[in-house]
Protein backbone atom coordinates (compact mmCIF):
# COMPACT_ATOMS: atom_id res chain seq x y z
CA UNK A 1 0.00 0.00 0.00
CA UNK A 2 0.97 3.29 -0.92
CA UNK A 3 1.45 5.32 2.31
CA UNK A 4 2.86 8.85 3.68
CA UNK A 5 4.80 8.88 6.50
CA UNK A 6 4.86 10.93 9.09
CA UNK A 7 6.06 10.64 13.19
CA UNK A 8 3.81 9.19 15.59
CA UNK A 9 3.11 12.22 18.68
CA UNK A 10 1.89 9.25 20.63
CA UNK A 11 1.97 6.08 21.48
CA UNK A 12 -0.61 3.46 20.03
CA UNK A 13 -2.82 1.73 22.66
CA UNK A 14 -1.20 -1.02 23.93
CA UNK A 15 -1.36 -4.39 21.98
CA UNK A 16 -3.40 -7.37 24.08
CA UNK A 17 -2.32 -10.49 24.37
CA UNK A 18 -3.26 -13.72 22.60
CA UNK A 19 -2.62 -17.13 22.89
CA UNK A 20 0.16 -18.78 20.53
CA UNK A 21 1.34 -22.25 20.51
CA UNK A 22 4.56 -23.57 20.89
CA UNK A 23 6.70 -27.07 20.53
CA UNK A 24 8.66 -28.50 22.87
CA UNK A 25 12.49 -28.66 21.78
CA UNK A 26 14.68 -30.58 23.53
CA UNK A 27 14.05 -31.46 27.19
CA UNK A 28 12.64 -27.34 27.85
CA UNK A 29 9.98 -24.79 26.71
CA UNK A 30 10.40 -21.26 25.07
CA UNK A 31 10.57 -19.15 27.99
CA UNK A 32 9.88 -15.84 26.26
CA UNK A 33 7.10 -13.90 27.74
CA UNK A 34 6.35 -11.47 24.49
CA UNK A 35 5.40 -12.50 20.92
CA UNK A 36 6.09 -11.15 17.79
CA UNK A 37 5.84 -13.41 14.66
CA UNK A 38 8.41 -14.98 12.98
CA UNK A 39 10.46 -12.84 10.01
CA UNK A 40 11.86 -15.21 7.59
CA UNK A 41 11.95 -18.45 6.29
CA UNK A 42 14.99 -20.20 4.88
CA UNK A 43 15.28 -24.40 5.08
CA UNK A 44 18.46 -24.34 4.39
CA UNK A 45 19.78 -22.21 7.66
CA UNK A 46 21.46 -24.64 10.44
CA UNK A 47 19.42 -26.03 13.19
CA UNK A 48 18.06 -23.22 15.13
CA UNK A 49 18.36 -22.58 18.94
CA UNK A 50 15.18 -23.33 21.43
CA UNK A 51 14.43 -19.53 21.20
CA UNK A 52 13.91 -19.23 17.79
CA UNK A 53 11.79 -22.35 17.44
CA UNK A 54 9.06 -21.17 20.08
CA UNK A 55 5.97 -20.57 17.95
CA UNK A 56 3.59 -21.58 15.08
CA UNK A 57 1.77 -18.40 14.58
CA UNK A 58 -0.48 -16.32 16.57
CA UNK A 59 -4.07 -17.18 16.72
CA UNK A 60 -6.84 -14.54 14.82
CA UNK A 61 -8.15 -12.16 17.53
CA UNK A 62 -11.74 -13.68 16.74
CA UNK A 63 -10.56 -17.02 18.40
CA UNK A 64 -8.44 -16.25 20.64
CA UNK A 65 -9.27 -17.31 24.22
CA UNK A 66 -7.90 -15.41 26.81
CA UNK A 67 -5.98 -16.91 29.50
CA UNK A 68 -4.85 -14.74 32.02
CA UNK A 69 -1.22 -15.93 31.86
CA UNK A 70 -1.49 -19.43 33.95
CA UNK A 71 1.08 -21.05 32.13
CA UNK A 72 3.46 -18.04 32.70
CA UNK A 73 2.84 -18.44 36.53
CA UNK A 74 3.70 -21.59 36.38
CA UNK A 75 7.48 -20.93 35.50
CA UNK A 76 7.89 -19.21 38.08
CA UNK A 77 7.10 -21.86 40.33
CA UNK A 78 9.54 -24.94 41.08
CA UNK A 79 8.50 -27.20 38.54
CA UNK A 80 8.28 -26.50 34.45
CA UNK A 81 5.03 -26.66 32.56
CA UNK A 82 6.53 -29.62 30.40
CA UNK A 83 7.53 -31.59 33.70
CA UNK A 84 3.35 -30.78 34.34
CA UNK A 85 2.40 -31.72 31.34
CA UNK A 86 2.52 -34.95 29.13
CA UNK A 87 5.27 -34.62 26.00
CA UNK A 88 1.80 -34.78 23.77
CA UNK A 89 1.17 -30.82 24.48
CA UNK A 90 1.55 -27.93 22.86
CA UNK A 91 2.03 -25.57 25.96
CA UNK A 92 0.45 -21.81 25.60
CA UNK A 93 3.13 -19.45 25.59
CA UNK A 94 3.44 -15.40 25.04
CA UNK A 95 6.77 -15.06 23.71
CA UNK A 96 8.91 -16.25 20.86
CA UNK A 97 11.78 -15.10 19.10
CA UNK A 98 11.65 -13.95 16.65
CA UNK A 99 13.73 -15.73 13.56
CA UNK A 100 11.59 -17.55 10.65
CA UNK A 101 14.72 -17.78 9.08
CA UNK A 102 14.20 -21.89 9.21
CA UNK A 103 11.27 -21.92 8.18
CA UNK A 104 9.65 -22.01 11.28
CA UNK A 105 8.78 -25.52 13.43
CA UNK A 106 6.61 -25.98 9.57
CA UNK A 107 9.75 -26.77 8.36
CA UNK A 108 11.39 -28.83 11.17
CA UNK A 109 8.32 -31.00 12.10
CA UNK A 110 6.33 -32.01 8.81
CA UNK A 111 3.10 -33.43 10.28
CA UNK A 112 2.21 -29.37 10.70
CA UNK A 113 3.34 -28.68 7.01
CA UNK A 114 -0.70 -28.64 6.29
CA UNK A 115 -2.13 -25.40 4.47
CA UNK A 116 -2.43 -22.70 6.55
CA UNK A 117 -6.18 -22.88 6.47
CA UNK A 118 -5.99 -25.88 7.56
CA UNK A 119 -3.34 -25.42 10.07
CA UNK A 120 -5.32 -22.64 11.34
CA UNK A 121 -9.08 -24.42 11.51
CA UNK A 122 -7.63 -27.90 12.76
CA UNK A 123 -5.13 -25.34 15.87
CA UNK A 124 -8.66 -23.61 16.82
CA UNK A 125 -10.79 -26.98 17.09
CA UNK A 126 -8.09 -28.36 19.47
CA UNK A 127 -8.12 -25.02 21.73
CA UNK A 128 -8.35 -26.19 25.75
CA UNK A 129 -8.22 -23.11 27.29
CA UNK A 130 -5.08 -21.61 26.08
CA UNK A 131 -3.37 -25.14 25.04
CA UNK A 132 -3.69 -27.18 21.73
CA UNK A 133 -3.16 -30.66 22.19
CA UNK A 134 -1.09 -32.57 19.19
CA UNK A 135 -2.17 -36.18 18.49
CA UNK A 136 -4.54 -36.60 21.05
CA UNK A 137 -7.22 -38.58 19.44
CA UNK A 138 -4.09 -41.33 19.25
CA UNK A 139 -4.02 -41.66 22.68
CA UNK A 140 -5.54 -44.25 24.82
CA UNK A 141 -8.78 -42.41 26.50
CA UNK A 142 -7.62 -43.10 30.35
CA UNK A 143 -4.41 -41.33 29.42
CA UNK A 144 -6.30 -37.96 28.40
CA UNK A 145 -8.95 -37.92 31.21
CA UNK A 146 -6.38 -37.22 34.36
CA UNK A 147 -5.00 -34.23 31.95
CA UNK A 148 -7.78 -32.91 30.67
CA UNK A 149 -9.16 -32.96 34.31
CA UNK A 150 -6.35 -30.97 35.54
CA UNK A 151 -6.78 -28.63 32.25
CA UNK A 152 -10.87 -27.73 33.17
CA UNK A 153 -9.10 -26.72 36.83
CA UNK A 154 -6.75 -24.62 35.55
CA UNK A 155 -9.30 -22.73 33.33
CA UNK A 156 -11.43 -22.39 36.05
CA UNK A 157 -8.93 -21.10 38.66
CA UNK A 158 -8.28 -18.58 35.86
CA UNK A 159 -11.62 -17.29 36.21
CA UNK A 160 -11.82 -15.47 39.39
CA UNK A 161 -8.02 -13.67 38.21
CA UNK A 162 -8.46 -9.74 38.69
CA UNK A 163 -6.79 -8.31 35.61
CA UNK A 164 -4.99 -4.84 35.68
CA UNK A 165 -5.71 -1.92 33.76
CA UNK A 166 -2.62 -2.57 31.27
CA UNK A 167 -1.73 1.76 32.06
CA UNK A 168 -2.44 1.61 35.30
CA UNK A 169 0.18 2.85 37.56
CA UNK A 170 2.10 -0.31 39.49
CA UNK A 171 4.51 1.63 42.30
CA UNK A 172 7.26 -1.40 42.47
CA UNK A 173 7.45 -0.79 38.65
CA UNK A 174 8.39 2.66 39.43
CA UNK A 175 10.79 2.02 42.21
CA UNK A 176 12.44 -0.11 39.51
CA UNK A 177 12.40 2.40 37.40
CA UNK A 178 13.94 5.00 39.43
CA UNK A 179 16.15 2.72 40.51
CA UNK A 180 17.39 2.03 36.87
CA UNK A 181 17.27 5.66 36.15
CA UNK A 182 20.00 6.48 39.30
CA UNK A 183 22.12 3.58 38.31
CA UNK A 184 21.41 2.40 42.61
CA UNK A 185 22.49 -1.26 42.43
CA UNK A 186 21.75 -1.56 45.94
CA UNK A 187 18.05 -0.05 45.30
CA UNK A 188 17.99 -2.34 42.50
CA UNK A 189 19.21 -5.62 43.87
CA UNK A 190 16.44 -5.10 47.11
CA UNK A 191 13.18 -5.50 44.64
CA UNK A 192 14.51 -9.01 42.92
CA UNK A 193 13.54 -12.32 44.96
CA UNK A 194 16.57 -13.66 47.65
CA UNK A 195 14.27 -16.30 48.28
CA UNK A 196 13.68 -18.52 46.29
CA UNK A 197 15.80 -16.00 43.64
CA UNK A 198 14.62 -14.97 40.78
CA UNK A 199 14.64 -16.60 37.49
CA UNK A 200 16.68 -14.76 34.80
CA UNK A 201 16.36 -15.85 31.22
CA UNK A 202 17.83 -14.07 28.38
CA UNK A 203 17.49 -14.92 24.82
CA UNK A 204 20.01 -17.81 23.22
CA UNK A 205 22.06 -17.51 26.35
CA UNK A 206 22.22 -19.23 29.57
CA UNK A 207 19.94 -17.97 32.20
CA UNK A 208 21.59 -15.52 34.22
CA UNK A 209 21.58 -14.59 37.91
CA UNK A 210 20.07 -11.90 39.66
CA UNK A 211 23.61 -9.89 39.93
CA UNK A 212 24.13 -10.50 36.57
CA UNK A 213 20.79 -8.75 35.73
CA UNK A 214 21.22 -5.68 38.04
CA UNK A 215 24.58 -5.12 36.83
CA UNK A 216 23.12 -5.14 33.16
CA UNK A 217 20.23 -2.29 34.05
CA UNK A 218 22.61 -0.38 36.68
CA UNK A 219 25.40 0.12 34.15
CA UNK A 220 23.58 2.24 31.52
CA UNK A 221 23.77 5.03 34.07
CA UNK A 222 27.70 4.63 33.25
CA UNK A 223 27.00 4.97 29.77
CA UNK A 224 24.64 8.32 29.78
CA UNK A 225 21.15 7.50 30.65
CA UNK A 226 19.14 10.58 31.10
CA UNK A 227 16.24 8.99 31.19
CA UNK A 228 13.93 5.64 31.31
CA UNK A 229 10.41 5.33 30.03
CA UNK A 230 7.99 2.61 30.07
CA UNK A 231 6.24 1.99 26.69
CA UNK A 232 3.69 -0.52 25.62
CA UNK A 233 3.03 -1.99 29.27
CA UNK A 234 1.03 -4.49 29.85
CA UNK A 235 -0.07 -6.35 33.05
CA UNK A 236 -2.51 -8.84 34.71
CA UNK A 237 -3.10 -10.13 37.96
CA UNK A 238 -2.04 -13.58 37.24
CA UNK A 239 -3.62 -14.73 40.76
CA UNK A 240 -3.67 -13.02 44.04
CA UNK A 241 0.12 -11.72 45.18
CA UNK A 242 1.32 -12.54 41.28
CA UNK A 243 1.33 -9.62 38.79
CA UNK A 244 3.09 -10.04 35.36
CA UNK A 245 4.13 -7.39 33.28
CA UNK A 246 5.50 -6.56 29.75
CA UNK A 247 6.82 -3.46 28.79
CA UNK A 248 9.39 -2.19 26.71
CA UNK A 249 12.22 -0.19 28.17
CA UNK A 250 13.30 3.11 25.89
CA UNK A 251 16.75 3.91 27.56
CA UNK A 252 17.84 7.76 26.26
CA UNK A 253 21.54 8.05 26.21
CA UNK A 254 23.29 11.20 25.50
CA UNK A 255 25.55 11.36 22.69
CA UNK A 256 27.65 14.01 22.69
CA UNK A 257 24.91 17.23 22.10
CA UNK A 258 21.94 14.72 21.33
CA UNK A 259 20.77 11.77 22.56
CA UNK A 260 19.89 8.17 21.63
CA UNK A 261 17.38 5.55 22.61
CA UNK A 262 18.01 2.06 23.35
CA UNK A 263 14.99 -0.29 23.46
CA UNK A 264 14.79 -3.88 25.82
CA UNK A 265 11.55 -5.51 25.52
CA UNK A 266 10.64 -7.13 29.16
CA UNK A 267 8.47 -9.29 31.01
CA UNK A 268 8.48 -9.54 34.58
CA UNK A 269 6.41 -11.59 37.55
CA UNK A 270 6.07 -9.72 40.72
CA UNK A 271 5.64 -11.97 43.72
CA UNK A 272 4.10 -9.97 46.83
CA UNK A 273 6.51 -11.32 49.75
CA UNK A 274 5.12 -10.08 53.14
CA UNK A 275 4.23 -6.10 52.75
CA UNK A 276 7.03 -6.02 49.80
CA UNK A 277 6.72 -6.51 46.10
CA UNK A 278 9.55 -8.35 44.03
CA UNK A 279 10.64 -9.56 41.05
CA UNK A 280 10.57 -13.41 41.00
CA UNK A 281 11.33 -14.18 37.26
CA UNK A 282 12.51 -12.06 34.39
CA UNK A 283 12.84 -12.61 30.79
CA UNK A 284 14.40 -9.86 28.29
CA UNK A 285 15.12 -9.42 25.62
CA UNK A 286 18.50 -7.97 24.17
CA UNK A 287 18.89 -3.88 23.64
CA UNK A 288 18.15 -2.78 20.00
CA UNK A 289 18.29 0.63 18.44
CA UNK A 290 14.85 0.18 16.54
CA UNK A 291 11.45 -0.05 18.86
CA UNK A 292 10.96 -3.88 18.91
CA UNK A 293 6.89 -3.68 18.40
CA UNK A 294 5.02 -6.37 21.44
CA UNK A 295 2.52 -7.54 18.98
CA UNK A 296 2.69 -8.04 14.89
CA UNK A 297 -0.79 -7.08 14.50
CA UNK A 298 -0.92 -4.27 12.06
CA UNK A 299 -2.26 -5.07 8.54
CA UNK A 300 1.01 -4.01 7.12
CA UNK A 301 -0.20 -5.71 3.85
CA UNK A 302 -3.66 -6.36 3.00
CA UNK A 303 -4.78 -9.36 1.39
CA UNK A 304 -6.83 -7.27 -1.04
CA UNK A 305 -4.15 -4.67 -2.27
CA UNK A 306 -3.11 -4.34 -6.04
CA UNK A 307 0.38 -4.04 -5.90
CA UNK A 308 0.79 -3.59 -9.85
CA UNK A 309 -1.85 -0.54 -9.27
CA UNK A 310 -0.07 0.86 -6.55
CA UNK A 311 3.50 0.98 -8.07
CA UNK A 312 1.84 2.92 -11.33
CA UNK A 313 0.29 5.10 -8.87
CA UNK A 314 3.34 5.75 -7.09
CA UNK A 315 5.83 6.22 -9.80
CA UNK A 316 3.47 9.00 -11.38
CA UNK A 317 3.06 10.81 -7.76
CA UNK A 318 6.71 10.66 -7.10
CA UNK A 319 7.34 12.07 -10.81
CA UNK A 320 5.48 15.03 -10.73
CA UNK A 321 6.61 15.22 -7.21
CA UNK A 322 10.04 14.44 -8.14
CA UNK A 323 10.52 11.31 -5.96
CA UNK A 324 11.91 7.95 -5.89
CA UNK A 325 9.74 5.43 -5.15
CA UNK A 326 10.66 2.59 -2.38
CA UNK A 327 9.09 -0.64 -2.56
CA UNK A 328 8.78 -2.87 0.64
CA UNK A 329 8.91 -6.23 -0.07
CA UNK A 330 7.42 -8.26 3.05
CA UNK A 331 4.36 -9.81 4.64
CA UNK A 332 2.27 -9.35 7.58
CA UNK A 333 3.91 -12.65 9.36
CA UNK A 334 7.43 -11.37 8.74
CA UNK A 335 8.11 -9.45 12.35
CA UNK A 336 11.51 -7.45 10.79
CA UNK A 337 8.53 -6.23 8.66
CA UNK A 338 6.93 -4.62 11.75
CA UNK A 339 10.26 -3.38 12.93
CA UNK A 340 11.15 -1.72 9.59
CA UNK A 341 7.56 0.02 9.49
CA UNK A 342 7.43 0.98 13.39
CA UNK A 343 10.82 2.42 12.54
CA UNK A 344 9.86 4.74 8.97
CA UNK A 345 7.33 5.98 11.91
CA UNK A 346 9.68 7.24 14.57
CA UNK A 347 10.67 10.99 14.24
CA UNK A 348 13.90 10.54 13.14
CA UNK A 349 13.16 8.38 9.51
CA UNK A 350 9.55 9.52 8.38
CA UNK A 351 10.67 13.47 7.85
CA UNK A 352 13.38 12.18 5.53
CA UNK A 353 11.19 9.18 4.09
CA UNK A 354 7.72 11.44 3.31
CA UNK A 355 9.80 14.58 1.71
CA UNK A 356 11.47 12.46 -0.72
CA UNK A 357 10.28 8.68 -1.05
CA UNK A 358 6.70 7.32 -2.15
CA UNK A 359 6.46 4.13 -0.67
CA UNK A 360 5.04 1.34 -1.51
CA UNK A 361 4.22 -2.19 0.39
CA UNK A 362 4.47 -5.35 -1.97
CA UNK A 363 3.08 -8.22 -0.12
CA UNK A 364 4.83 -11.46 -0.71
CA UNK A 365 2.31 -13.85 1.10
CA UNK A 366 4.01 -17.30 1.87
CA UNK A 367 6.12 -16.63 -1.12
CA UNK A 368 3.58 -17.30 -3.55
CA UNK A 369 2.04 -13.92 -4.23
CA UNK A 370 3.91 -10.76 -6.36
CA UNK A 371 6.88 -13.42 -7.04
CA UNK A 372 6.56 -11.44 -10.40
CA UNK A 373 7.16 -8.54 -9.59
CA UNK A 374 10.15 -9.24 -7.62
CA UNK A 375 11.91 -11.05 -10.44
CA UNK A 376 10.91 -7.55 -12.43
CA UNK A 377 12.84 -5.85 -9.67
CA UNK A 378 15.73 -8.50 -9.30
CA UNK A 379 14.41 -8.26 -5.38
CA UNK A 380 15.70 -12.37 -4.40
CA UNK A 381 12.66 -12.80 -2.00
CA UNK A 382 13.43 -15.98 -1.25
CA UNK A 383 16.69 -15.05 0.91
CA UNK A 384 14.49 -13.31 3.23
CA UNK A 385 12.13 -10.18 3.56
CA UNK A 386 11.76 -7.27 4.26
CA UNK A 387 13.45 -6.83 0.89
CA UNK A 388 13.57 -3.36 -0.61
CA UNK A 389 14.02 -2.03 -4.05
CA UNK A 390 14.46 1.98 -5.17
CA UNK A 391 13.13 3.35 -8.45
CA UNK A 392 13.10 6.79 -9.76
CA UNK A 393 9.86 8.62 -11.02
CA UNK A 394 10.38 7.20 -14.37
CA UNK A 395 9.80 3.68 -12.92
CA UNK A 396 13.58 3.09 -13.57
CA UNK A 397 15.59 -0.10 -11.03
CA UNK A 398 17.81 2.33 -9.27
CA UNK A 399 18.60 -0.40 -6.10
CA UNK A 400 17.75 -3.92 -5.18
CA UNK A 401 18.71 -5.81 -2.23
CA UNK A 402 20.84 -8.80 -3.00
CA UNK A 403 22.68 -8.64 0.45
CA UNK A 404 19.90 -8.77 2.96
CA UNK A 405 20.10 -5.39 4.06
CA UNK A 406 17.18 -5.19 5.62
CA UNK A 407 16.40 -8.74 6.20
CA UNK A 408 17.14 -8.48 10.15
CA UNK A 409 16.09 -4.90 10.76
CA UNK A 410 15.24 -5.52 14.33
CA UNK A 411 19.23 -5.23 14.43
CA UNK A 412 19.59 -1.88 12.62
CA UNK A 413 20.25 1.57 14.24
CA UNK A 414 18.41 4.86 12.60
CA UNK A 415 21.25 5.96 11.39
CA UNK A 416 21.78 2.59 8.95
CA UNK A 417 18.15 3.31 7.55
CA UNK A 418 19.00 7.57 7.36
CA UNK A 419 22.10 6.33 5.02
CA UNK A 420 20.30 3.86 3.05
CA UNK A 421 18.07 6.64 2.44
CA UNK A 422 20.19 9.89 1.84
CA UNK A 423 22.15 7.60 -0.59
CA UNK A 424 18.98 6.69 -2.84
CA UNK A 425 17.22 9.88 -2.33
CA UNK A 426 16.87 12.47 -5.18
CA UNK A 427 19.43 15.28 -5.65
CA UNK A 428 16.86 17.85 -5.60
CA UNK A 429 13.67 16.39 -3.38
CA UNK A 430 11.22 19.05 -2.94
CA UNK A 431 10.85 20.41 0.98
Amino acid sequence: MNRRYQPRSSRAAAPSFHPVSMKEWGDDICPSPLCPLPNSRNPASPRPSLWELCDLRARPKSSAKELPFVFMVLRTLPFSVHQTFPSKLIAFNVFRTLSEKHGGVYQLFPKWNASARTRSRSRQQLTVCGVYPENWLEEPMRRRIPVLAFLLVLCLAAVPASAAQAGAPFPPLEQWRSAVLAGDSSALASLYSASPPARITLPEHPPASVQEEVAFWSGWKAKGLARISIEDLQQQDAMPGVRQIVFEAVLSLKDGAGTKNVYVAAAQTWVQQGDSWRIGAVKRMAPARLKQPLSASKDLYPAGSDAKAEIAEAIGSAASARKRVLLVFGANWCYDCHVLDEAFHSAEIAPVLSRSFEVVHVDVGEYNKNLDLARQYDVPVERGVPAIAVLDGNGKLLFSQKRREFEKARSLAPEDILDFLEKWKPVAAKP
